[in-house]
């Protein structure tokens, strides 16, 4: 089963969210001069094998390249110890294949390929899979809530669509319109434009649950409108929840939000919340260093994710009923207390959002406040009984 492939820095500039290495550069492939080593410990192209092993029944991994020219690959542990390694030597791109096995992988630990290039190589491609069957079937759903952000929500739009073509994957977009300003000319087999009367982001979110549960979605991400999204992240959600283990069927899948205008630091991966407070974990984590990558993975236990990349079971919808009619502000806050299960985040499954800083407005205060007691009110509740 394809987990998920490499990613290379085509949707934001920024090579070492992907790469790193002197002789290193990417130009339609990733090119490395002889005698130099290109090492992809990074944000998106490292393998999260503590998080792999804890989470799903894969045990052995493989990794696949596509490589022209003299090189040794290593599969590394973050520590730098070699696993195992392969030699090529090609004049044309070839495929390679190792495999290595995560069954010691420590939590939080994270495995890494590294090529050493013995004269000038270029790689074409490449991917981690693994030989576990599907544990499940997943027919997944992805919901936006869009007021009049059409710069925005179309361009993810076109992304989903070249997602759906190059992969086999079942998936339905809802394209939920508070504005109704999005023509529903716009729908096709993969993305339904369903125009809403204005009830603000969790009304939003609330109808499109609504509606992957009447499609038949075993799980729904909810998405912000005004994300930049690499759909690599979905497909390695998707073969995520294939895979899990039972005892985490029932679980959150996180995305951090990472900045737009400074593409490589972290916002967050996950959040606190004390009874009144909210505090971003990982917050202004700067991800082109090697260090931050390696303790990224091992951040703490989350009370809750954010809208803006979360995926969960429609069960959910059930199970816990809808995000409370909040307007904006505050729902995701109450959602994760209230559902009280596991939250999965991991490297490379990630946004970028822009910051909130030109966001504001005082209106949102009312919001904030009022939100926050509702939710420490609902906590005082549920302690009570």
């Amino acid at each position: 089963m394809l987990l998920f492939e490499l990613s290379f820095p085509i949707l934001v500039d920024e090579s070492k969210l992907y790469f790193d290495g002197i002789g290193t550069s990417y130009n339609n492939s990733l090119n490395i001069k002889g005698g130099t080593s290109c090492s992809l410990c990074s944000y998106f192209n490292s393998f999260s094998a503590g998080k792999y092993r804890k989470y799903t029944l894969a045990q052995n991994i493989t990794f696949n390249i596509k490589i022209q020219g003299f090189a040794e690959i290593f599969i590394k542990r973050e520590n730098g110890n070699i696993i195992t390694s392969r030699l090529i030597e090609n004049s044309k791109p070839e495929a390679l294949s190792i495999t290595f096995s995560i069954i010691d992988a420590k939590d939080g630990e994270i495995f890494y390929p590294e090529i050493s290039a013995k004269s000038d190589c270029q790689i074409f491609g490449g991917s981690y899979e693994t030989k576990v069957s599907s544990q499940r079937d997943i027919l997944l759903g992805a919901s936006f809530c869009t007021y009049k952000r059409e710069k925005y929500i179309i361009s993810n739009m076109e992304r989903l669509r070249d997602f759906g073509l190059k992969y086999s994957i079942p998936l339905k977009v809802f394209v939920v319109d508070n504005g109704s300003t999005l023509p529903e000319t716009l729908s096709d087999n993969t993305i339904t434009i369903i125009h809403n009367p204005n009830c603000g982001g969790s009304g939003g979110f609330a109808r499109g649950l609504l509606e992957g549960v009447n499609f038949g979605c075993s799980h729904i991400i909810f998405l912000d409108d005004d994300i930049s999204l690499d759909t690599n992240v979905i497909l390695k959600t998707y073969s995520l929840l294939k895979i899990l283990k039972p005892e985490y069927y029932d679980s959150f899948i996180g995305g951090a939000m990472l900045h737009s205008e400074i593409p490589y630091l972290q916002h967050e991966c996950g959040a606190l919340w004390d009874g009144f407070y909210l505090s971003p974990i990982g917050h202004e984590v700067d991800l082109r260093k090697k260090e931050s990558v390696i303790a990224n993975e091992k951040l703490q236990k989350a009370d809750y994710q954010a809208w803006w990349y979360c995926c969960f079971p429609t069960s959910f919808g059930e199970k816990f009923g809808y995000p409370m009619p909040y307007f904006i502000k505050s729902d995701d806050v109450e959602y994760g207390i209230r559902c009280q299960k596991p939250i999965i985040t991991m490297n490379g499954i990630a946004v970028w959002h822009d910051g909130f800083d030109g966001k504001y407005a005082g209106h949102f205060e009312y919001y904030i406040k009022r939100n926050e007691l509702i939710n420490t009110s609902l906590l005082l509740f549920l302690l009570a009984i």
